[in-house]
Protein backbone atom coordinates (compact mmCIF):
# COMPACT_ATOMS: atom_id res chain seq x y z
CA UNK A 1 0.00 0.00 0.00
CA UNK A 2 1.28 3.43 -0.94
CA UNK A 3 1.40 6.03 1.79
CA UNK A 4 -1.36 8.23 0.32
CA UNK A 5 -3.72 5.24 0.31
CA UNK A 6 -3.85 5.47 4.10
CA UNK A 7 -5.72 8.77 3.87
CA UNK A 8 -9.22 8.72 5.28
CA UNK A 9 -12.04 10.88 3.91
CA UNK A 10 -12.84 14.06 5.80
CA UNK A 11 -16.50 13.16 5.50
CA UNK A 12 -18.70 10.54 3.85
CA UNK A 13 -22.21 11.75 3.19
CA UNK A 14 -25.26 11.15 1.05
CA UNK A 15 -25.89 13.52 -1.84
CA UNK A 16 -29.19 12.01 -2.96
CA UNK A 17 -31.80 9.51 -1.86
CA UNK A 18 -33.68 7.32 -4.36
CA UNK A 19 -36.36 4.90 -3.18
CA UNK A 20 -34.71 4.68 0.22
CA UNK A 21 -31.19 4.20 -1.16
CA UNK A 22 -28.75 6.94 -0.20
CA UNK A 23 -26.18 7.65 -2.88
CA UNK A 24 -22.76 8.24 -1.30
CA UNK A 25 -20.10 10.87 -1.62
CA UNK A 26 -16.71 10.82 0.11
CA UNK A 27 -14.80 14.09 0.46
CA UNK A 28 -11.04 14.21 0.93
CA UNK A 29 -9.55 17.55 1.94
CA UNK A 30 -5.87 18.32 1.43
CA UNK A 31 -3.48 19.01 4.28
CA UNK A 32 -2.66 22.45 2.90
CA UNK A 33 -4.95 25.46 3.49
CA UNK A 34 -7.52 25.90 0.74
CA UNK A 35 -6.80 28.79 -1.63
CA UNK A 36 -8.46 30.43 -4.57
CA UNK A 37 -6.37 28.13 -6.77
CA UNK A 38 -7.34 24.88 -5.06
CA UNK A 39 -8.61 22.44 -7.68
CA UNK A 40 -11.39 19.95 -7.07
CA UNK A 41 -11.22 16.50 -8.64
CA UNK A 42 -14.46 14.51 -8.79
CA UNK A 43 -13.88 10.82 -9.53
CA UNK A 44 -16.55 8.46 -10.88
CA UNK A 45 -15.94 4.71 -10.75
CA UNK A 46 -16.68 2.25 -13.52
CA UNK A 47 -17.71 -1.38 -13.34
CA UNK A 48 -20.21 -1.63 -16.22
CA UNK A 49 -22.53 0.84 -14.46
CA UNK A 50 -23.03 -1.57 -11.58
CA UNK A 51 -22.78 -0.10 -8.10
CA UNK A 52 -21.95 -1.97 -4.91
CA UNK A 53 -23.85 0.52 -2.78
CA UNK A 54 -26.32 -1.33 -0.55
CA UNK A 55 -29.13 0.14 1.51
CA UNK A 56 -28.13 0.43 5.14
CA UNK A 57 -24.45 -0.37 4.53
CA UNK A 58 -21.57 2.09 4.87
CA UNK A 59 -19.72 3.03 1.68
CA UNK A 60 -16.05 3.89 2.02
CA UNK A 61 -15.16 4.28 -1.59
CA UNK A 62 -14.85 1.97 -4.54
CA UNK A 63 -12.63 1.26 -7.52
CA UNK A 64 -11.30 4.82 -7.78
CA UNK A 65 -10.89 5.52 -4.09
CA UNK A 66 -7.10 5.55 -4.44
CA UNK A 67 -7.38 8.13 -7.22
CA UNK A 68 -9.22 10.46 -4.84
CA UNK A 69 -6.65 9.81 -2.13
CA UNK A 70 -3.84 10.51 -4.61
CA UNK A 71 -5.20 13.95 -5.50
CA UNK A 72 -5.94 14.89 -1.90
CA UNK A 73 -2.31 14.07 -1.14
CA UNK A 74 -1.27 16.42 -3.96
CA UNK A 75 -3.22 19.30 -2.42
CA UNK A 76 -6.51 19.03 -4.32
CA UNK A 77 -10.00 18.68 -2.93
CA UNK A 78 -10.95 15.15 -4.00
CA UNK A 79 -14.49 13.82 -4.10
CA UNK A 80 -15.62 10.30 -4.91
CA UNK A 81 -19.21 9.39 -5.70
CA UNK A 82 -21.28 6.38 -6.58
CA UNK A 83 -24.61 6.17 -8.38
CA UNK A 84 -27.54 3.84 -8.81
CA UNK A 85 -26.70 0.46 -10.25
CA UNK A 86 -28.04 -0.17 -13.73
CA UNK A 87 -30.03 -3.05 -12.23
CA UNK A 88 -31.27 -0.97 -9.28
CA UNK A 89 -34.82 -1.28 -10.59
CA UNK A 90 -36.29 -2.83 -13.70
CA UNK A 91 -36.78 0.57 -15.30
CA UNK A 92 -33.42 2.08 -14.29
CA UNK A 93 -31.63 3.46 -17.36
CA UNK A 94 -28.30 5.05 -18.16
CA UNK A 95 -30.13 8.37 -18.22
CA UNK A 96 -30.93 7.84 -14.53
CA UNK A 97 -27.26 7.26 -13.74
CA UNK A 98 -26.30 10.35 -15.71
CA UNK A 99 -28.87 12.30 -13.70
CA UNK A 100 -27.33 11.01 -10.47
CA UNK A 101 -23.95 12.43 -11.48
CA UNK A 102 -25.52 15.76 -12.43
CA UNK A 103 -27.24 15.89 -9.05
CA UNK A 104 -23.92 15.15 -7.35
CA UNK A 105 -22.38 18.19 -9.05
CA UNK A 106 -25.34 20.35 -8.05
CA UNK A 107 -24.96 19.12 -4.49
CA UNK A 108 -21.24 19.93 -4.49
CA UNK A 109 -21.82 23.51 -5.60
CA UNK A 110 -24.60 23.96 -3.07
CA UNK A 111 -22.84 22.48 -0.05
CA UNK A 112 -19.15 23.11 -0.72
CA UNK A 113 -18.60 26.85 -1.25
CA UNK A 114 -14.91 26.39 -2.01
CA UNK A 115 -15.65 24.51 -5.25
CA UNK A 116 -16.12 26.47 -8.46
CA UNK A 117 -16.73 25.27 -12.00
CA UNK A 118 -13.50 26.85 -13.29
CA UNK A 119 -11.53 24.58 -10.94
CA UNK A 120 -13.56 21.37 -11.23
CA UNK A 121 -12.06 18.36 -13.01
CA UNK A 122 -14.18 15.22 -13.45
CA UNK A 123 -12.37 11.92 -13.89
CA UNK A 124 -13.85 8.54 -14.71
CA UNK A 125 -12.80 5.05 -15.76
CA UNK A 126 -14.69 2.84 -18.23
CA UNK A 127 -18.41 3.22 -17.42
CA UNK A 128 -17.36 5.99 -15.06
CA UNK A 129 -15.50 7.50 -18.00
CA UNK A 130 -18.75 7.45 -19.94
CA UNK A 131 -20.51 9.32 -17.12
CA UNK A 132 -17.65 11.80 -16.86
CA UNK A 133 -17.81 12.48 -20.60
CA UNK A 134 -21.57 13.03 -20.36
CA UNK A 135 -20.89 15.70 -17.72
CA UNK A 136 -18.33 17.30 -20.01
CA UNK A 137 -20.68 17.58 -22.97
CA UNK A 138 -23.71 18.62 -20.94
CA UNK A 139 -25.65 21.49 -22.46
CA UNK A 140 -26.09 22.91 -18.96
CA UNK A 141 -23.12 25.21 -18.22
CA UNK A 142 -23.78 24.82 -14.50
CA UNK A 143 -23.15 21.07 -14.78
CA UNK A 144 -20.35 21.16 -17.31
CA UNK A 145 -16.96 21.13 -15.51
CA UNK A 146 -13.78 22.87 -16.59
CA UNK A 147 -12.10 19.64 -17.58
CA UNK A 148 -12.71 15.91 -17.99
CA UNK A 149 -10.14 13.14 -17.84
CA UNK A 150 -11.61 9.94 -19.26
CA UNK A 151 -9.78 6.62 -18.97
CA UNK A 152 -10.86 4.02 -21.57
CA UNK A 153 -14.40 5.45 -21.58
CA UNK A 154 -17.44 3.70 -23.01
CA UNK A 155 -18.54 6.04 -25.79
CA UNK A 156 -20.74 3.81 -27.95
CA UNK A 157 -23.57 2.41 -25.83
CA UNK A 158 -25.10 0.70 -28.87
CA UNK A 159 -22.34 -1.93 -28.89
CA UNK A 160 -23.64 -5.49 -28.28
CA UNK A 161 -21.57 -5.79 -25.09
CA UNK A 162 -23.77 -3.13 -23.46
CA UNK A 163 -27.15 -4.44 -24.64
CA UNK A 164 -28.26 -5.09 -21.04
CA UNK A 165 -28.31 -1.34 -20.40
CA UNK A 166 -30.72 -0.59 -23.20
CA UNK A 167 -34.33 -0.10 -22.21
CA UNK A 168 -37.04 0.56 -24.78
CA UNK A 169 -37.76 4.02 -23.33
CA UNK A 170 -34.12 5.11 -23.28
CA UNK A 171 -32.91 5.98 -26.82
CA UNK A 172 -29.30 4.85 -27.14
CA UNK A 173 -28.46 8.01 -29.07
CA UNK A 174 -29.23 10.09 -25.98
CA UNK A 175 -26.56 8.33 -23.92
CA UNK A 176 -23.86 7.60 -26.52
CA UNK A 177 -21.28 10.40 -26.68
CA UNK A 178 -19.86 9.09 -29.95
CA UNK A 179 -23.14 10.03 -31.66
CA UNK A 180 -23.13 13.56 -30.28
CA UNK A 181 -21.62 16.77 -31.63
CA UNK A 182 -21.60 19.20 -28.70
CA UNK A 183 -21.58 22.93 -29.39
CA UNK A 184 -20.02 23.60 -26.00
CA UNK A 185 -18.02 21.23 -23.84
CA UNK A 186 -15.35 20.94 -21.19
CA UNK A 187 -11.68 20.54 -21.96
CA UNK A 188 -10.94 16.86 -22.49
CA UNK A 189 -8.09 14.46 -21.95
CA UNK A 190 -8.62 10.87 -23.09
CA UNK A 191 -6.34 7.97 -22.18
CA UNK A 192 -6.73 4.53 -23.72
CA UNK A 193 -4.58 1.41 -23.79
CA UNK A 194 -3.66 -0.30 -27.03
CA UNK A 195 -4.39 -3.75 -25.54
CA UNK A 196 -7.89 -2.93 -24.33
CA UNK A 197 -10.26 -5.76 -25.30
CA UNK A 198 -13.30 -4.35 -23.48
CA UNK A 199 -13.70 -0.89 -25.01
CA UNK A 200 -12.28 -0.25 -28.51
CA UNK A 201 -9.54 2.36 -28.57
CA UNK A 202 -10.85 3.38 -31.99
CA UNK A 203 -14.00 4.81 -30.42
CA UNK A 204 -11.94 7.08 -28.20
CA UNK A 205 -9.75 8.22 -31.07
CA UNK A 206 -12.82 8.93 -33.23
CA UNK A 207 -14.57 10.97 -30.54
CA UNK A 208 -11.38 12.85 -29.70
CA UNK A 209 -10.92 13.74 -33.38
CA UNK A 210 -14.56 14.78 -33.65
CA UNK A 211 -14.14 17.18 -30.73
CA UNK A 212 -10.97 18.59 -32.27
CA UNK A 213 -12.78 19.01 -35.57
CA UNK A 214 -15.52 20.97 -33.81
CA UNK A 215 -12.90 23.30 -32.40
CA UNK A 216 -12.92 21.95 -28.86
CA UNK A 217 -9.91 21.45 -26.59
CA UNK A 218 -9.21 17.72 -26.57
CA UNK A 219 -6.07 15.73 -25.86
CA UNK A 220 -5.38 12.04 -26.33
CA UNK A 221 -2.70 9.86 -24.73
CA UNK A 222 -2.27 6.38 -26.16
CA UNK A 223 -0.91 3.99 -23.54
CA UNK A 224 1.11 1.26 -25.31
CA UNK A 225 0.25 -2.26 -24.20
CA UNK A 226 -2.18 -1.12 -21.51
CA UNK A 227 -5.25 -3.25 -20.80
CA UNK A 228 -8.69 -2.09 -19.77
CA UNK A 229 -8.91 -0.36 -16.38
CA UNK A 230 -5.15 0.20 -16.35
CA UNK A 231 -5.61 3.27 -14.14
CA UNK A 232 -6.96 1.43 -11.10
CA UNK A 233 -4.59 1.02 -8.19
CA UNK A 234 -4.39 -2.54 -6.85
CA UNK A 235 -6.14 -4.09 -9.84
CA UNK A 236 -4.43 -5.35 -12.99
CA UNK A 237 -1.26 -3.28 -12.92
CA UNK A 238 1.28 -2.51 -10.22
CA UNK A 239 0.83 0.65 -8.20
CA UNK A 240 4.16 1.89 -9.57
CA UNK A 241 2.84 1.50 -13.12
CA UNK A 242 -0.37 3.36 -12.30
CA UNK A 243 1.67 6.17 -10.75
CA UNK A 244 3.55 6.65 -14.01
CA UNK A 245 0.23 7.13 -15.80
CA UNK A 246 -1.06 9.52 -13.14
CA UNK A 247 2.08 11.61 -13.55
CA UNK A 248 1.36 11.87 -17.29
CA UNK A 249 -2.13 13.12 -16.46
CA UNK A 250 -0.72 15.64 -13.98
CA UNK A 251 1.82 16.90 -16.49
CA UNK A 252 -0.86 17.31 -19.14
CA UNK A 253 -3.22 19.19 -16.84
CA UNK A 254 -0.45 21.51 -15.69
CA UNK A 255 0.95 22.25 -19.13
CA UNK A 256 -2.33 22.43 -21.09
CA UNK A 257 -4.90 23.48 -18.49
CA UNK A 258 -2.71 25.33 -15.97
CA UNK A 259 -4.08 22.95 -13.34
CA UNK A 260 -2.00 21.98 -10.35
CA UNK A 261 -0.13 25.20 -9.65
CA UNK A 262 -1.00 26.66 -6.26
CA UNK A 263 -0.27 30.39 -6.33
CA UNK A 264 -3.10 32.10 -4.50
CA UNK A 265 -3.03 33.30 -0.93
CA UNK A 266 -5.57 31.99 1.55
CA UNK A 267 -8.73 34.01 0.98
CA UNK A 268 -11.09 32.27 3.34
CA UNK A 269 -11.02 29.42 5.79
CA UNK A 270 -13.56 26.83 4.73
CA UNK A 271 -15.06 24.16 6.89
CA UNK A 272 -17.14 21.19 5.88
CA UNK A 273 -20.31 21.09 7.92
CA UNK A 274 -22.01 17.79 8.55
CA UNK A 275 -25.18 17.41 6.52
CA UNK A 276 -27.46 14.75 5.11
CA UNK A 277 -30.03 14.53 2.38
CA UNK A 278 -33.66 14.30 3.38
Amino acid sequence: MLEFQKRMPSQCISYKKVCGLELPMCIYLPDEPLTEDTVTVLVIHGGSWYSRVKEGEAWNGDWMRATAQYYAEKGFIAIEISYRSIDFMEDTTLEDLIQDCKDAIRFIYKKLPMVCRQKLIVMGDSAGGHLAVMMGISEDPFIRPYGVVAFNPVLDCSAPRWSYTRKTFCPVSSVSPIEMSPKECAKFLFLHGTSDTIVPIGDTISFHEKLKGLGHDSGFLEIPGARHAFILFGYKESDEYVLTIMKQVDEYMESHWNIGKRRGAVRQKYEIQSFTVS
